[in-house]
This record gives C-alpha cells, sequence and structure tokens, in this order.
C-alpha cells in the first residue's frame, strides 16, 4: 500500500472513489464552470469532493435524503432537495436559466437520469456512472436534440485512476474516508447491510472491519 495513504482510503481507492473521479472526469470539468451531480449517496460524495479540484464557480448537489445533502453543503456545495423542490427548476433558477455546463449522474435510476438531462445546459457534458439495473431508459429524444450535449457512460477500472488519485490522498488534498460514517465488525455484515439498505442513523457508508 503506498505511503500516506490510510486503510479506509485503500479501501475507497478499489471501487467508489475512483468511479466519482471518473465521472468529474468524463465531465470535462473547466475552471469556473458550473456543475451539477445527482445523487449525493457514497459515490456522488466521491463526484462531489474531486469536482472541486478543477476550480469550478458552482456546485450543484441533487438528492433526496438531508443528511445526504448537508455533507455535501460541508464540501461547499449547494443543497437541492429533490423531495421539496422541483431540482430542474431549482437549478435553472440560480444559473439564470442556462442550467449546468458539467452534470455528472451519479445514482442511476431513470428518475435521476432524467433530472441529470434536464439541468444540463446547452453544449454541456453529461457524465453518467450511476450503475442502472434498468435494461431500456425512455428519454425526450427531442429535447436532447436542442441541447447538442455530450453523453459518457461506463464502468470503472479502478487502478486507472490511482495514478492521479494516490497524490492526491497523500498531499491531503482530499479526505474522501469521511464518507464512512459507521464503523462495524465484520461480524455485523448484515447489519451493516440493513442500515444502509433502510439509511437509518444519517448513514452515508459502512465500513466493515475484519479485526474487530
Amino acid at each position: 500500500m503506498p505511503d500516506g495513504v490510510s486503510d479506509e482510503q485503500a479501501v475507497l481507492l478499489t471501487d467508489i472513489l475512483p468511479t466519482g473521479y471518473k465521472g468529474v472526469r468524463g465531465a470535462g470539468i473547466q475552471p469556473g464552470g458550473t456543475v451539477a451531480v445527482v445523487g449525493a449517496g457514497p459515490v456522488g460524495q466521491m463526484a462531489l469532493e474531486t469536482s472541486f479540484l478543477f476550480g469550478p464557480s458552482k456546485v450543484f448537489a441533487i438528492d433526496q435524503v438531508p443528511y445526504r445533502l448537508e455533507e455535501a453543503e460541508r464540501l461547499g456545495a449547494i443543497p437541492i432537495d429533490a423531495s421539496q423542490v422541483d431540482p430542474v427548476e431549482a437549478v435553472l433558477d440560480q444559473t439564470g436559466g442556462k442550467g449546468c455546463q458539467h452534470v455528472i449522474e451519479a445514482a442511476g435510476p431513470q428518475a435521476t437520469v432524467r433530472i441529470a438531462f434536464g439541468v444540463l445546459a446547452h453544449g454541456g457534458t453529461l457524465s453518467q456512472v450511476g450503475a442502472t439495473t434498468d435494461p431500456e431508459m425512455t428519454v425526450n429524444l427531442m429535447a436532447l436534440f436542442g441541447k447538442d450535449l455530450t453523453y459518457r457512460v461506463g464502468l470503472v477500472s479502478p487502478q486507472y485512476a490511482w495514478p492521479e488519485l494516490v497524490p492526491l490522498l497523500q498531499e491531503g488534498k482530499i479526505h474522501p474516508e469521511r464518507v464512512f460514517t459507521h464503523h462495524l465488525p465484520m461480524s455485523d455484515g448484515p447489519r451493516g447491510y440493513e442500515i444502509f439498505d433502510n439509511r437509518d442513523d444519517g448513514v452515508i457508508k459502512v465500513m466493515l472491519d475484519p479485526t474487530r
């Protein structure tokens, strides 16, 4: 394991940190650009944190879970609670009707993909890393034609992101381990999954420790 990388950080390097970072890289964030991350769960949190590395002017976090949005706000993002407002209208209102140039979809369901397309600005890039179990997706193709957009979607190969992510961890520029809100022994694995599935107790991500 590289020097200066904690066990918790190393665990995240094998999956969600490279996934969120792939979304950010795929969105092509430019200094001063506007960003939206749709889905502020574990992957979305990784995308939110690493998006700030590229100097955006605004970063919106869209979710329905209050404590996820609170964590996003601590990072500097503008929280949009999709259970309380229309997230597309909210983002458009705060971007002068333009939407965001760089959008990362980090959840996967059709509803969040539609939101992601909805908040995307003309000429913008949507990068989807949220995994979906839906074999088909319905979108308004005519609406997309008018946006002249770029759409990227795909799985991540974590090791290809390590040369960029490991130095960021070693230099203390990112702290992804903050998402571990719960630490349980490996024997409590079923309970950990239950807590996460039910979104109990302010959980963002559960660490199962085999040494406990």
